[in-house]
């Protein structure tokens, strides 16, 4: 690998790199180094040379992989590419040039890490430690290194409209035009150091020798965004670590180098961390808390006065352990001698136990020496008894049998001598031996003998010591050999045919469905009634759809008793009205007869019942009636009440067919998970097997059960009993409000603030939210949430929309980050969770992060309206708005 440095060995940061790249890869790889120099040359004038270098290092071969630090290496390997490094992978690090670097990258073979100092952290930081700045002014030169680093600083000027952003570039101004212009900076302004190779008198400068001429000449702390010269006089900053850049650059190589593609890796940027100088500190007056108060995460402070225990650890730590060991020393003497006796007996235990095992065991152990220089001669220093008896000798004939070399009538008896040549390959290595091989004793019986051996350590003269395990595994291989042949069987008929192919039927049956009204609602687009009719029914469709999902992630909840229901107050009438509308196309399609309940007495009445899962109950029961009734039977769908009085009420459930109908046999299994019945009937009826387990879960989590009466070619009964509460439609109860109660005009001209890493999704909610004379603002991860949240004037959002799952930071972060922000409407903001993690437990994870509400996706407009509007009506009664 050749590792291509922009600078000189001496450069401050090159140190750091190069122990970060060789650490990374340790013995792993032959590294040839190129340093171009180009802090003190210029790039043209030094291009000739590095190239000639590399020539003469490829003389041999090809380098595998190539690593460039900082810009000026980079674009030589560009320029280069072709000449030198065809088809090889290039990795860069230290990138200041962003722009450079994502055009580069552009090639499939180069991609890496860039060098993007946090100078929006590290401004951030300066800000509020000197909150009355009015100008921000960094300090550069016109190297590349030094060109993108200003462009980095500039492209940060439109996040910070109040400030003035100024560059001094010292290239362009003698050294005591330089003095002058960094002296005359007072305490309005907040000083960066960038970059400072050179000056206009042709002075070259090291990092160190930069930070003590500045610092030397300026009255107001300097701040920096690497780690560089920290301790030369840097007040601090948050930055970057070299070392950390050229290990990952290195560990790239190792990931593409064990058969990872480039395209795994695409460009990401350095880690940071912050460090502050005591020393700097204290000489401007800044104190510890000032600084720990102005940022969020963990700093490093350098020079920090000791306390008394680390100014004397030296001294105290070993004296302590010294102490420690004394009184573990003299525990140790008083309890060993009562240990030793005990210790005496089970040694002898277990030596006569070693010892039964050995001579019962089939098979044994022998210790081996190989001899050098070879190692292909080996000699036998022990055996045990059972050794022997394996090729059916006694112990003097086995002796005389195994001569001068333990492993040369081997060959005559092994069906493959060739396991030889692996036994002395690994011997030489010191590598274990595992083999399994077949031989025949002196009676020709045929064997399986397996063999495990590890080496122990190389005697004196060099020769290798071997332990060595022989087992007679012929039993035990017959028995696996019929084992393993009945296991494939099996598992190829059964778990494959009868499982993960069936798992398809449920699903496909509501594709189908919104398919086919989808086609309907193209040849309806005349006609706006049929056209809101199909999407209504795509719309219910869609929701069967996602609860079949469902149904499999319940099976688990079940399992491990997790399974629960939330209930909500629903129209009766809607919900099996639904359930009707999507089963009725499948009966009508078969020309079944189907009689359900007439919906118009349930109309005023509403269950307070599970929804989606009593409706995926029905639907499977329903479902099942049709796909197992031949073509013009008959399906009935009824409902009698049981028992009921003033608030709660029995309902008994009937669904019945005169389809195939059920075995005997199978009825004793029929709500057994992924239980089929297998006949002339329900061959071509393809299912999961989870449905009646999981309606029978629904109906005895609501205080019923299932019970099921059928005969074979006959036709099936189902009686479902369940117990609810109910109430008329016009009575709502206060603490169950619905959409209705809550007038949406409360949300024309909201703030809303989105915060949704999905695209799609974002613009969806935005639009909705539009729909409703909202002004939306859009955040796609958890950070950008909370900085647009603090940056806000105070008030300004009337709710959050927070989404769980998103990258750099969750919701639940962003969440308490907000919550814990010293901000008067911090704790009164409304934040909603709106999140794909929909059971119980994840709803709590919302509220205790400080949320408000919590909506599963895919979420009900209309639900996430009325949560809005009763959380921001809330705010408001409370007396908090954004007129604050």
């Amino acid at each position: 690998m050749l590792f291509l440095s922009s600078y000189s060995y001496q450069w401050e940061n090159n140190p750091l790199q190069l122990r970060g790249c060789a650490e990374t890869l340790s013995d792993k790889a032959i590294i040839d180094y190129e340093f171009m120099d180009t802090k003190r040359l210029d790039y043209e004038d030094v291009k000739d040379r590095v190239y000639k270098d590399i020539v003469s290092f490829e003389e041999d071969s090809q380098f595998d992989y190539v690593i460039t630090a900082d810009d000026a290496a980079l674009h030589f390997a560009v320029e280069y590419q072709d000449d030198l490094f065809a088809n090889t992978p290039i990795i860069f690090e230290g990138i200041n040039d962003v722009d450079f670097a994502y055009e580069a990258a552009k090639n499939p073979l180069i991609t890496g890490v860039i060098e993007t100092f946090p100078l929006e952290d590290t401004i951030d930081l300066a800000t509020k430690i000197n909150p009355k700045a009015k100008r921000i002014t960094a300090i550069s030169d016109d190297t590349i290194s030094g060109q993108g680093s200003t462009k980095q600083f500039l492209a940060c000027k439109e996040n910070y409209p109040d400030l003035e952003f100024t560059v001094i570039d010292c290239s362009a101004l003698t050294s005591s035009e330089l003095s002058s212009t960094v002296q005359n900076c007072d305490n309005d302004t907040i000083l960066i150091y960038l970059m400072m190779a050179t000056d206009k008198d042709g002075n070259h400068y090291t990092i160190n020798e930069a930070i003590h001429y500045l610092t030397e000449s300026a009255d107001i702390p300097i701040y920096k965004a690497d780690e560089l010269g920290m301790d030369e006089g840097i007040l601090g900053g948050v930055v970057i670590s070299y070392y950390d850049m050229a290990a990952e650059a290195a560990n790239t190589v190792l990931a593409i180098s064990h058969g990872a593609e480039i395209s795994q890796f695409p460009i990401i940027n350095t880690t940071t961390y912050c460090e502050f100088d005591m020393n700097v500190m204290k000489k401007n007056g800044i104190s510890k808390t000032t600084v720990l108060s102005s940022y969020e995460g963990e700093i490093k402070f350098i020079n920090e006065e000791k306390t008394y225990f680390e100014e004397h650890q030296s001294a105290l730590v070993p004296a302590g352990i010294i102490i420690a060991l004394l009184i573990a020393i003299l525990i140790i003497f008083i309890t060993s001698v009562k240990r030793n006796r005990k210790i005496m007996r089970d040694m002898v235990d277990r030596d006569r136990m070693l010892d039964n095992l050995l001579k019962n065991m089939p098979g044994g152990l022998i210790i081996y020496k190989f001899m050098r220089p070879s190692f292909q001669t080996a000699k036998i220093v022990y055996f045990s008894n059972g050794i022997p008896k394996l090729s059916g000798r006694t112990d003097n004939e086995f002796k005389e049998w195994m001569g001068k070399d333990a492993f040369a009538n081997l060959r005559e008896e092994a069906e493959h001598p060739e396991i030889l040549e692996t036994v002395y390959d690994s011997v030489k290595k010191r590598k274990p031996i595992s083999l399994n091989y077949h031989r025949k004793d002196i009676f020709g019986k045929r064997m399986m003998i397996s063999l495990a051996a590890t080496w122990s350590y190389d005697d004196a003269n060099g020769n290798r010591i071997y332990y060595a395990v022989f087992m007679d595994e012929t039993v035990q291989d017959q028995v696996i050999a019929a084992e393993k042949e009945a296991f494939l069987a099996k598992a190829s008929d059964t778990a494959k045919s009868e499982f993960l192919s069936n798992m398809s039927h449920d699903i496909r049956t509501p594709i189908s469905t919104i398919i086919g009204i989808t086609d309907l609602a193209d040849n309806d687009t005349e006609d706006p009634l049929a056209m809101k009719k199909d999407i209504v029914n795509i719309q219910e469709t869609s929701k069967y759809l996602l609860g079949i999902v469902n149904d499999i992630l319940d099976m688990s909840r079940i399992e491990s008793g997790k399974y629960t229901l939330n209930y909500e107050w629903a129209r009766a009438a809607e919900v099996m009205r639904s359930c009707i509308n999507v089963v009725k196309p499948a009966m009508d399609k078969k020309k079944i007869h189907f009689v359900y309940p007439d919906m118009s007495k349930y109309e005023n009445i509403e269950y307070y019942i599970d929804v989606l899962k009593t409706q995926r109950m029905l639907i499977n029961m329903l479902n099942n009636a049709c796909k197992f009734t031949g073509e013009g039977g008959n399906v009935t769908f009824a409902i009698r009440n049981l028992k009921h009085n003033e608030t709660n009420s029995t309902d008994m459930i009937i669904i019945e067919d005169n389809g195939c109908g059920m075995s005997e046999e199978f009825l004793k299994n029929i709500f057994t998970p992924f239980a089929q019945e297998k006949n002339q009937y329900s061959d071509q009826q393809p299912g999961t097997g989870l449905g009646l387990v999981l309606a029978r879960q629904n109906a005895k989590a609501m205080g019923g059960d299932i019970s099921v009466e059928s005969k074979l070619g006959q036709g099936t009964k189902f009686m479902i009993t369940y117990q609810y509460r109910y109430r008329d439609a016009d009575q709502k109860n206060e603490e169950e409000p619905s959409v209705d109660q809550y007038d949406e005009k409360i949300l024309e001209n909201k703030h809303i603030l989105v915060c949704e890493d999905s695209s799609i999704i974002a613009e969806i909610e935005k639009k909705q939210l539009e729909a409703k004379k909202c002004t939306v603002d859009i955040a796609e991860d958890g950070r950008i949430a909370v900085r647009k949240f603090l940056k806000s004037e105070t008030g300004y959002y009337d709710a959050i929309l927070m989404d769980i799952r998103m990258p750099v930071m969750n919701g639940l972060e962003a969440a308490q980050h907000i919550r814990e922000a010293d901000r008067s409407d911090a704790k009164a903001v409304p934040i909603i969770a709106m999140s794909a993690n929909a059971y119980q437990e994840d709803i709590d994870k919302s509220l205790k992060a400080g949320m408000n509400a919590h909506l599963a996706k895919p979420v009900d407009t209309s639900l996430m309206f009325a949560t809005l509007v009763k959380n921001i009506q809330s705010r408001e009664n409370d007396g908090v708005s954004n007129n604050l």
